[in-house]
């Protein structure tokens, strides 16, 4: 029964946060933190409780088909998604914050706008030039060896994701001046990662990479902001993705098919949370107590400045060997790792509270925009829901470090300027970036 309890209230609270990104002028992260909690814990955890296996693809290794592994998992599930609840609830009771750093939009925010969409598509050439054409077309098959070849794997993933951020730039150009400007790159832009998904069949990559541009797009007045265009929208877009996954395989479409391609990316990268957990269990590793969140910090320094910080991510990355099958982990499944269900409150508590912060824009957004400012806490908006959050599924070094780089390529476009308090008739003014 109690399995059945703690599913109930997993998908309580999903339903509620699908219901609420629909309706919802802005996405609340707390909500797509709380639905990606759910989707990388509870389908495997399901489907190991009632011993279901998909044509014998869902279990990749004896831990992930174990029923009591599996009431461990739907409790981590739980206190994570109430602590979520929480963290959000303390962010309220702080009250709202004074907003006084923004960005100038002004023509030349459009000019550095355009300046990065060769700057990236030729990045994005040298990335594949380096890991070579036959592996970029090889998608999920290719393996990554040697340092030209990686070095090549994150050029391609950095100006994936990067562009997305340039778009999303050019589509609040458009709502400061009435017209979206740079339309010819815009498609060019949308070709790439057309081109991208096509070849490297990365879902989550171009995802992310739209999702900035998605949510400028959903905070409008037009059509395209109603819940039902929402819904039709996003549903076409994970059928497009469940069919690439699908045709990538050479599996047949079916609706048994594309209903566990759907399911796929949380049931794989789930595997990590009742494979830590049968480990600490049984002694083979311990807690590490939050150093795994230093790592992150780290694995943002320049390796030009730090030369053996690939030596010390790999052995910190020991106690996850044979944990994730197919290379994908979890944020929670590494949560846990640093200290039980303590870490787990202590985590989710806290990144509740910094999505509730960083929502903190949206009362003065208009009157900002029209005035030709964008504000600071809405670029740590679109890092955290977009960045941060959707790569959960890369485990809490990737996740950190990639909304942190994110967040500084965003503030080397528009720059930071302090404004104070904003003016009903107040005219942007150009001041130095800090």
């Amino acid at each position: 029964m109690e399995f059945f309890l703690l599913l109930a209230i997993s998908l309580a609270f999903a339903a509620r946060s699908g219901v609420r990104l629909i309706v919802r002028r802005f996405p609340h992260p707390a909500d797509l933190a709380s639905l990606s909690t759910f989707y990388y814990g509870v389908p495997l955890a399901a489907a190991a409780y009632a011993s279901y296996n998909y044509h014998g693809l869902v279990f990749l290794s004896p831990e992930a088909a174990d029923p009591g592994l599996a009431l461990t998992s739907m409790r981590y599930v739980v206190i994570a998604m109430i602590c979520l609840e929480l963290g959000c609830y303390l962010g309220r009771l702080l009250g709202e914050p004074r907003l006084l750093f923004y960005a100038n939009i002004t023509s030349a925010t459009q000019f550095r706008t355009a300046i990065w969409y060769p700057a990236l598509f030729a990045m994005l050439g040298i990335g594949i030039f380096l890991f070579g054409w036959n592996e970029f077309r090889s998608g999920y098959a290719s393996e990554v060896s040697g340092l030209l070849p990686t070095i090549g794997n994150g050029l391609i993933f950095s100006a994936t994701e990067l562009l997305g951020l340039v778009i999303m730039v050019t589509l609040i150009l458009g709502q400061r001046f009435g017209r979206v400007p740079l339309k010819v790159l815009i498609i060019a832009a949308l070709g790439v990662l057309i081109f991208v998904l096509a070849f490297r069949a990365k879902r989550l990559e171009v995802v992310t990479a739209l999702m900035p541009a998605a949510l400028v797009l959903f905070s409008s007045r037009s059509w395209i902001s109603t819940p039902w265009a929402r819904m039709t929208l996003g549903g076409c877009a994970l059928l497009g993705l469940v069919l690439v996954s699908t045709f990538r395989v050479s599996d047949q479409v079916s609706l048994e098919n594309l209903g566990f391609y759907t399911m796929t990316e949380g049931v794989y990268a789930g595997h990590s949370l009742p494979g830590i957990e049968n480990r600490l269990e049984a002694g083979y590793i311990g807690y590490e107590y939050g150093t795994r969140f230093l790592f992150s910090v780290v694995s943002f320094v320049p390796r030009i400045f730090w030369e053996s910080k690939d030596e010390l991510l790999k052995a910190g990355n020991d106690a996850l060997d044979g944990v994730s099958p197919l290379g994908a982990t979890n944020f929670l499944a590494e949560t846990v790792l640093q200290g039980g269900v303590i870490a787990v409150a202590l985590v989710f508590t806290a990144l509740g509270l910094l999505c509730q912060r960083s929502t903190n824009f949206e009362r003065i957004w208009d009157k900002a925009i029209a005035n030709g400012f964008l504000p600071l806490r809405f670029g740590l908006y679109v890092v955290v829901t977009a960045i941060l959050i959707p790569h959960f599924r890369d485990g809490i070094v990737p996740s950190i470090k990639l909304a942190l780089q994110a967040l500084l390529f965003l503030i080397l476009i528009v720059g930071i300027h302090f404004v104070g308090r904003i003016k009903s008739r107040q005219r942007p003014k150009v001041a130095p970036a800090l």
